[in-house]
């Protein structure tokens, strides 16, 4: 009787511990180390955002995302900056009137543009701050690339005050 009810309990904590540690496969795009960033290669300043954001995803999500230009071999899976001779980000920048900056879903892709540096640097705070920085979709060892929502913000003109 001693026997059968340990084992009964030993049962009923293992199948807990199933259950509590159960990977969440509602994201059907993985989040590993299989991205890449992806930059435009004649742009200095786009390389630096993508160590940029390898370096925030790192820091948020634990993962080590690969870099590479834009002329090297295309990916189902890839994080996609600036102005890039990509045909995701062509699409992308023809959502945009003036000057602005889009967060978008391509396919399996992410394309974040902005039509100057100063908007791919506001894109990718908006990035971090609504992706990088929300516990429902970066956390330890995971980022949802598919369940982030698109943005495309048209018409904006920053304006600098130093004063």
């Amino acid at each position: 009787m001693k026997k059968s009810l340990f084992y009964a309990v030993l049962l009923i904590i293992v199948s807990f511990l199933f259950v509590q540690c159960k990977k969440d496969d509602n994201s059907s795009t993985p989040s590993g180390s299989t991205y890449s960033i992806v930059y435009q290669k004649s742009d200095t300043y786009a390389y630096y955002n993508a160590r940029s954001l390898k370096s925030a995803i790192l820091s948020d999500a634990s993962l080590t995302y690969s870099l590479k230009p834009d002329q090297d071999s295309q990916t189902n899976y890839e994080i996609i900056l600036g102005k890039s001779s990509r045909d995701e980000v062509k699409d992308v920048a023809s959502l945009i009137s003036g000057n602005g900056y889009a967060i978008k879903k391509v396919g399996k892709k992410l394309v974040i543009y902005g039509t100057d540096d100063n908007y791919l640097a506001l894109a990718l705070y908006v990035f971090d701050k609504n992706v990088l920085k929300n516990s429902q979709l970066t956390g330890k060892e995971f980022l949802y690339i598919d369940k982030v929502e698109d943005v495309v913000v048209s018409n904006l003109n920053i304006r600098y005050n130093f004063n």
